[in-house]
């Protein structure tokens, strides 16, 4: 009987030794996604393909089709690369490119941030766990609680390494119009307070996690937490008191939750 492919990761993990964190630690994935692979909730993309080859030295003739032992001899690992395996019809089959009719839609707040109001379409996605909610408003006090849901990674750009992101759910009023209460926001990291100076960003204000507007006033030496809903409040912070401040990172993409 033929073993799932999620089921053969635990396998390989076992036989390494390793637990979950360690696991996805090595294989530089978020520990939640190593889990929904292992759990056959995701299709493995190529890049995760070739990390389990290269860090692994599994052998995906084994992985895919069962064929051979699962990982590689040392003579093997200097003979084989992987682009030989990769263009077997098995791995295709796999993991089916994307095309422009996958791309989904989206259009542009005021301020450049692209608003996705649609899923990527296709069998493949990255998902990526809502770790929590940002306040929008009064800000909310940090839970350390399991991810609220697993959502679509909008972004088709090579090479992008979603440990730089966090994703949040939006909770209030203070960003409207352009941001929603219950949107999904994918904020990249980033602590440099001057070059992030006039976006939007997530930061932690004594604890507590909140979303607004940057913008450095040089003139009073202060750094001004902005509102993009007027009946709210700016939040003004000195130079001085940026110690109790931790910068989280820049709002990149915007994920509308519509309701069916």
């Amino acid at each position: 009987m033929n073993n799932s492919f999620g089921e053969k990761l635990i396998a390989i993990r076992k036989e390494l030794g390793l637990n979950l964190s360690e696991a996805s630690e090595k294989l530089e994935l978020v520990k939640s996604n190593l889990s929904r692979y292992e759990r056959n909730m995701i299709n493995p993309s190529v890049g995760f393909i070739e990390k389990l080859f290269y860090i692994f030295h599994v052998n995906i003739n084994w992985l895919i089709g069962g064929v051979g032992n699962m990982f590689l001899s040392k003579e093997e690992i200097e003979s084989i690369s992987i682009e030989e395996v990769l263009t077997t019809e098995a791995i295709r089959m796999m993991n089916k490119q994307k095309t422009v009719s996958d791309l989904p839609d989206f259009f542009y707040t005021s301020f450049g941030i692209p608003v996705f109001t649609k899923d990527p379409g296709g069998e493949m996605m990255d998902l990526v766990p809502v770790v929590g909610e940002i306040s929008a408003g009064e800000p909310l006090e940090i839970r350390n609680e399991e991810p609220l849901d697993f959502v679509p990674f909008p972004y088709f750009k090579q090479n992008t390494n979603l440990d730089d992101y966090l994703i949040f759910r939006v909770n209030g009023l203070s960003m409207k119009p352009e941001i929603d209460h219950k949107d999904i926001i994918f904020i990249k990291k980033n602590n440099n307070w001057f070059e992030l100076d006039g976006r939007v960003v997530a930061c932690v204000i004594s604890g507590e996690l909140t979303l607004k507007k940057l913008h450095i006033e040089n003139a009073s030496q202060e750094i001004h937490l902005i509102p993009l809903n007027k009946e709210f409040r700016t939040i003004k912070i000195g130079m001085e008191d940026l110690s109790y401040i931790f910068l989280l990172g820049e709002l990149k993409a915007i994920r509308r939750v519509i309701n069916k």
